[in-house]
């Protein structure tokens, strides 16, 4: 029986970025989900139940921080309970002091990490 794919819902507004994780991840063998602005973000979510989320803060709509607040706030518990990897530009200690305090179990910087070293953060949270 083949193994069925965990889903990854990557939620970046800019094309190029979003493109090259999503090659990376599906090369890792992830199925991988996309929205590219905030409200997008939710619907995704909420719909596809992915295994993780990969959450830019700067986004279009409504930023990553209300997305990750409106997840770990949700009524419901299969939402609730997905993990949130933060990945974004913002490097300051408030950003990250506030993703974790919303409830992101990592908060990556972008211009410090590689496609590989965020695929493998995401193989370390989901098995």
């Amino acid at each position: 029986m083949k193994k069925k794919k965990k889903k990854i819902a990557l939620i970046e507004d800019d094309a190029n970025i979003r493109e090259m994780y999503k090659m990376k991840l599906e090369m890792d063998g992830y199925n991988v989900v996309c929205a590219d602005d905030g409200k997008k973000a939710l619907e995704v979510i909420k719909k596809e139940n992915p295994s993780l989320v990969l959450l830019d803060i700067l986004l279009p709509e409504k930023d990553g921080f209300d997305v990750l607040g409106e997840i770990k706030n949700s009524q419901d518990d299969s939402v609730k309970s997905i993990p949130v990897i933060i990945l974004s530009n913002l490097s300051n200690n408030e950003d990250i002091l506030e993703a974790k305090k919303l409830g992101a179990i990592d908060y990556l910087v972008k211009a410090k990490v590689t496609p590989n070293e965020v695929a493998d953060k995401v193989g370390s949270f989901v098995k």
